[in-house]
């Protein structure tokens, strides 16, 4: 990809992974996206944002949860941290992706549609030639 392009963001690249792996998946494939970001409006107030923050870990939000749980029959899971470009995993992120990791589910992070598709497949997930 040229310099001079802009690179999508994550958001974006998580988008793309949702749509190719819609179409490359085993039939009965399910993809979820665990909605774990931040706080959102940065204008709230240091007390709304520690009592949002204290909410989500008494709901079961973890801090550093991976983006994307990929359920493939029959019973393979692979969870996807998803990252732009130059994007870094967080010290919570490695250390919550380690713990998963060490539970016997493989977690991978992934910045595009053909990084995904060589994890899933190194996973032994077979999935279809498609073009996006």
């Amino acid at each position: 990809m040229s310099d001079l392009l802009p690179r999508p963001s994550e958001r974006e690249i998580q988008r793309q992974l949702l749509d190719w792996m819609a179409l490359a998946l085993p039939y009965g494939s399910v993809v979820h996206h665990a909605a774990n970001e931040a706080a959102g409006d940065p204008a709230r107030s240091k007390r709304a944002r520690a009592a949002y923050y204290a909410n989500r870990r008494a709901d079961g939000v973890l801090d550093g949860f991976p983006d994307l749980i990929v359920i493939v029959p029959p019973g393979k899971t692979v969870l996807l941290e998803v990252k732009k470009h130059n994007g870094r995993v967080s010290p919570e992120q490695v250390l919550l992706h380690q713990t998963i990791n060490g539970a016997g589910v493989p977690v991978a992070v992934v910045r595009s549609v053909e990084e995904a598709s060589a994890v899933l497949a190194a996973q032994g997930i077979p999935l279809r030639q498609v073009r996006l």
